[in-house]
């Protein structure tokens, strides 16, 4: 044996391959955490006021929306963000006719668009 070689004891060797194993854990608990984030970002919902049905729509947010009816999109992360968005710009207005004409003509035309 040369004087570079050192002897590893058992107790070594357990601790040693501890870590090894501790280190593969990490990393497998860092890949999962990846895609959890990952599926989480493929769920994130945009929010939308439909003013053919008077309802509140959510559109996943890397597809396209599925109602074709007249909808305009709304700010927040969550159900009552989008409601609290829609009650400062839209009122208590449910469906279209009720909005005054110039409203109706900017949702109508597309151009509250964000």
């Amino acid at each position: 044996m040369s004087m570079n070689q050192t002897t590893e004891t058992p107790a070594e060797r357990r601790y040693r391959e501890g870590m090894e194993l501790n280190n593969v854990q990490a990393r497998a608990e860092e890949r999962a955490a990846e895609h959890l984030r990952e599926a989480a970002g493929a769920l994130q919902m945009r929010f939308a006021w439909c003013w053919d049905h008077g309802a509140l729509h959510h559109f996943p947010t890397r597809e396209d929306p599925w109602c074709t009816a007249r909808w305009s999109w709304l700010e927040g992360n969550s159900e009552t963000d989008a409601l609290a968005d829609k009650e400062v710009r839209h009122g208590d207005a449910k469906f279209l006719h009720q909005l005054p004409d110039a409203e109706q003509l900017k949702l109508i035309t597309r151009q509250d668009s964000p």
